[in-house]
């Protein structure tokens, strides 16, 4: 299995999530990264190659095909696209790519012609990526995102000791790298629109827009009410504790994220249309108007958190990803 880059995000969860499933289920596995290190994580060895870019990779493929030769491994599981680069290089059986979303706005054609040309096995982590990859004429088999819940849920108590917020406060927690994509620009919209000081949000993680985010909600006066803090590697736990999810997001494929906030059965907006959200809405002021009711604590929020879908088992479970990624390596290897 090979990443193209190390980090915190939503994909690298996902492969060490599904690296040790394998494992565990007797797959000689091991994961080899981008800018990474080489350790050994939760029994998988860990491999670090070079990081991943468009002039490194002769010899991020060269160290690549070296592991593989050594491991003399049967299948080559790439997450994220542009690894396609990678895999056009090596032979076709066995090849694999698991696709964890398509900016709609910023779509690499050449990629996408590459990706219908080689034979190999594409992934959707759900359906957003799967239908956009769709108008390419990408075919693609969806295996929904694996969540595994937190073993330890914070409570309330632990959340506003942790955060500095109080019980009156309603509070949303956002752990996600400071990109484009994730939009925390978007977010300090919405939040400039809400003007309820009881409303708040902590936004975890790390990235290169992080300083400019944290200049901007200076500059709009959202100190109190947006909360910036480092990166949490048990996010889930902290969701648990929260009273609302906003996902501000230009795009994304299956967000780790939401399908644990509806774990917690905790309300989920967004602007674009990913599984398992409450409510969609249109632009960020209905997005801040909708916060705002919510913040009520009225009937229909009351309601909405008695009656939330929570994801199946059957759907995200980590042992039902891993089952359908099994069939899928015996399919390629042979």
């Amino acid at each position: 299995m090979v990443l193209p880059n190390d980090g915190s995000g939503g994909m690298q969860a996902q492969a060490r999530l599904l690296a040790h499933g394998l494992m565990a289920s007797g797959v000689d596995i091991c994961l080899a990264i981008g800018g990474g290190q080489s350790t050994v994580r939760n029994g998988v060895a860990e491999i670090a190659l070079p990081v991943f870019r468009a002039w490194t990779l002769p010899l991020f493929a060269l160290r690549l095909w070296l592991i593989c030769r050594r491991h003399r491994a049967s299948v080559l599981h790439a997450h994220g696209l542009r690894l396609a680069l990678v895999l056009a290089l090596f032979p076709r059986r066995g090849r694999i790519i698991t696709c964890h979303g398509v900016d709609p706005e910023n779509v690499n054609r050449r990629l996408m012609k590459l990706l219908h040309r080689l034979n190999l096995s594409v992934v959707a982590c759900g359906t957003a990526p799967h239908i956009e990859l769709l108008k390419w004429n990408v075919p693609s088999t969806i295996i929904n995102n694996a969540i595994e819940p937190s073993a330890s849920p914070k409570s309330r108590h632990q959340f506003n000791e942790y955060f500095g917020v109080d019980d009156e406060d309603f509070v949303a927690l956002w752990p996600a790298r400071f990109s484009r994509q994730k939009g925390h620009d978007l977010l300090l919209e919405i939040f400039a629109q809400i003007d309820n000081p009881r409303v708040k949000i902590v936004c975890c993680g790390d990235g290169p827009l992080r300083d400019e985010i944290v200049r901007q909600r200076d500059a709009l006066g959202l100190t109190e009410a947006v909360i910036i803090r480092d990166y949490e590697p048990n996010a889930a736990g902290w969701i648990a504790a929260t009273d609302y999810f906003v996902l501000p997001s230009r795009w994304e494929g299956q967000p780790l994220a939401v399908l644990e906030a509806a774990h917690y059965r905790v309300p989920i907006v967004s602007m674009i249309d990913v599984e398992h959200v409450t409510a969609r809405m249109a632009t960020v002021h209905h997005v801040a108007a909708l916060i705002r009711l919510w913040a009520h604590r009225g009937e229909d929020y009351r309601q909405i958190r008695e009656f939330m879908k929570v994801p199946e088992k059957s759907e995200h479970g980590v042992g039902i990803a891993v089952a359908a990624y099994l069939d899928l390596y015996h399919s390629r290897s042979n």
